[in-house]
C-alpha cells in the first residue's frame, strides 16, 4: 500500500483499550496548526510504527541562524 502523506491533514490517537492511559482520543494534530512535515516509519518487520511531526525549517519562529546581526 502507497500512502500520501501529503494528503493527510490531521492524526489521530485512540485509545479503546483497558489499560492506564484516558479513554477515548488521545492526540489530535491539524496540518499547518500543530505540523508542517509528516513522516512515518514501519520497523521491527512491520511491528512498530513510529510517526513523526515536525515543522518546515522555512517557516519556523526559532532562529537557526550564527553569530549577531
Amino acid at each position: 500500500m502507497i500512502i500520501d502523506v501529503n494528503k493527510i491533514s490531521r492524526i489521530e490517537v485512540f485509545n479503546f483499550a483497558e489499560n492506564k492511559q484516558r479513554l477515548g482520543i488521545l492526540m489530535s494534530a491539524f496540518k499547518g496548526l500543530d505540523y508542517d512535515v509528516l513522516d512515518f516509519q514501519l520497523q521491527e518487520d512491520g511491528k512498530t510504527l513510529k510517526i513523526y511531526l515536525g515543522s518546515d525549517k522555512k517557516e519556523s519562529p526559532i532562529d537557526t541562524s550564527e553569530g549577531d546581526e
